[in-house]
């Protein structure tokens, strides 16, 4: 079945269907941010694991309460960048 030239079917991830540049750009600062939170959580910091998984559902559809989440996480590793696990033979 053949569609129409002007009756194409848009995709999912069409970009013009965001209602504006402004919207585009939230969405891609939160996927920004969690992005990193994943990396971080993978090679350095396991306990923020969960908290980013639950962030990373929200990555198309999120609202100001998840990006205020995401902000407190960066603020938790902020504050916790002077500690670590040290490691010694047993």
């Amino acid at each position: 079945m053949t569609t129409p030239v002007g009756k194409r079917n848009s995709l999912p991830l069409d970009p013009h269907s965001y209602a504006s540049d402004e919207l585009h750009e939230e969405v891609a600062k939160y996927q920004s941010i969690v992005g990193g939170l994943l990396f971080i959580a993978r090679m350095t910091q396991p306990e923020i694991s969960i908290h980013v998984n639950l962030l990373g559902w929200r990555t198309k559809e999120h609202t100001p309460k998840y990006y205020a989440i995401a902000l407190r996480v960066l603020e938790y590793l902020y504050s916790t960048k002077t500690e670590g696990i040290v490691l010694r033979k047993a």
